[in-house]
């Protein structure tokens, strides 16, 4: 897991999209409809071939060829679109705990690199995202230059013998951290817990939140009270940052 990458702030931007802060445990499945231009789907024992089959028949886009395996959760986004695809076999927890991984990578990893594009470089490079046209030389240089590379969002599905690459690595423990502050926000939680089992038993009981899912997050934010600690004085230089 990043010690580094905060999930808070990006967190904070969705459910001001929102507009308001769902009860806990969170399904999100409401929120999502109401903020983002995605659909969820739910698929029993869902699978790459399954998902592409699914995109198929609804005439919608297809997935590059790729081994099949089975999945978890998906994210199929296109011009600045997406389908949320989850395994609806999972337990009401693991559906939880993956529909808001896949949002976090909507939001984090395809639309907010868009977004920033788009503001940076113009409309003018919007066919380049959708894949319609390839960038120029100069295109990508410009991009590159104002921090918006520009490209087609690549999935994140291939794996080379079982094994994610190093970005998919980074990408996925990303959207792991914001999956988890979405559905247990860290400062609720560093003031209403106390430090080992309580932290992780209260994730579990309260939030909704698989138990190895909650421990992951409770070694995450217990790192977080402690006063003089290296992550505190991570967290208070990018408090300064952010103002």
């Amino acid at each position: 897991m990043s010690a580094i990458f905060d999930p808070r702030a990006v967190a904070r931007r969705f459910w001001a999209r929102v507009g308001e802060d769902e009860p806990f445990p969170r399904r999100l499945t409401q929120s999502i409809a109401a903020a983002l231009p995605a659909a969820v789907v739910f698929i029993p024992k869902l699978t790459i071939a399954g998902t592409a089959n699914w995109l198929s028949k609804k005439r919608i886009g297809c997935i590059a060829s790729t081994p099949d395996r089975p999945l978890r959760g998906c994210l199929i986004a296109q011009r600045g679109h997406a389908f949320i695809f989850v395994d609806g076999t999972l337990a009401e927890d693991e559906q939880r705990l993956t529909l808001a991984h896949e949002t976090a990578h909507f939001v984090h990893h395809y639309e907010a690199p868009r977004t920033a594009a788009l503001q940076l470089l113009g409309s003018g490079v919007e066919p380049i995202l959708n894949g319609d046209r390839v960038p120029t030389p100069q295109e990508k240089l410009r991009g590159a230059l104002r921090g918006a590379p520009l490209g087609v969002y690549e999935h994140m599905l291939d794996r080379h013998d079982g094994v994610p690459d190093p970005l998919t690595s980074r990408c996925e423990a990303e959207a792991d951290l914001i999956a988890f502050e979405l559905l247990a926000p860290a400062n609720l939680i560093l003031r209403t817990t106390k430090p080992g089992t309580f932290c992780r038993d209260t994730l579990v009981g309260c939030y909704g939140m698989p138990a190895w899912a909650a421990a992951r997050w409770a070694a995450w934010i217990d790192a977080r009270r402690v006063p003089d600690g290296l992550m505190r004085r991570l967290d208070l230089a990018r408090a300064k940052k952010e103002h």
